[in-house]
């Protein structure tokens, strides 16, 4: 988005925080929501991966390294929007459709730790490096817009919940407005129906990804057309 700023001549400064906060917004408003609102018991959830480090476990962070790293180059030499995650991801269902039989790969304690800590560390960083930047009143004008955001965001976790008939914890993820990549961690983390998230959390994010550009045009000519009305008032 903050490159989508900088293209279209935005505040790539106010756009960058925005999405930095509303990231680290919805990754601690979904636990408070699903413990306290909810009162589902998310510390009860069980593990979805062992701690140990086996031979098989050692093979499959190898095998995960080696795929994310050639999807993201494949999805880099596409053009794809965010070749770091759909990347992966397309070279995944390319390889376990044309095996024989299908690739079963777990995801090792070590690897879904790092994406924890990092997820953390990429938030922290993007509020804290621009937080001085901005002006008060865009701030609280853009905090007002997140909070409207994430109520939105339950009325259709809900009705996605009655639709689809799942958990709270997969509804709530697929329709939460963070980034794809976070909402991926968290779900992953919560045992939840990942591959509902995944699916979810991608179309989201190419849709925005396409839309966003048009929305920025059609909010131009509005404007332009708003200033025209004035300008011919004032005449």
């Amino acid at each position: 988005m903050a490159n989508l700023a900088k293209e279209y001549g935005a505040n790539a400064e106010l756009v960058a925080i925005l999405q930095s906060v509303r990231i680290l917004s919805v990754v601690v408003f979904i636990p408070f929501l699903l413990r306290n609102l909810l009162h589902i018991d998310i510390d009860a959830i069980p593990a979805i991966h062992g701690e140990s480090h086996s031979g098989h476990d050692i093979f499959s962070t190898v095998l995960i390294l080696l795929f994310a790293m050639a999807g993201y180059y494949m999805g880099k030499k596409l053009h794809i929007a965010s070749p770091s995650l759909i990347g992966p991801m397309l070279l995944a269902i390319i390889v376990n459709n044309l095996m024989p039989g299908q690739l079963s790969i777990t995801m090792p304690s070590l690897l879904s730790h790092i994406a924890q800590i990092l997820l953390g560390v990429t938030i922290g960083h993007g509020i804290i490096s621009r937080l001085f930047f901005i002006k008060l009143r865009d701030l609280i004008i853009g905090l007002f817009s997140i909070v409207l955001l994430l109520l939105f965001a339950v009325i259709i976790a809900a009705l996605f919940r009655l639709v689809a008939d799942v958990d709270w914890q997969t509804a709530i993820l697929s329709t939460a407005p963070g980034g794809a990549a976070e909402m991926i961690v968290l779900a992953k983390t919560l045992n939840t129906h990942l591959e509902i998230v995944v699916t979810a959390q991608v179309v989201r994010q190419i849709m925005v990804n396409a839309l966003v550009p048009l929305w920025v045009v059609l909010s131009d000519r509005m404007e332009s057309v708003l200033r025209k009305g004035a300008v011919d008032k004032e005449i």
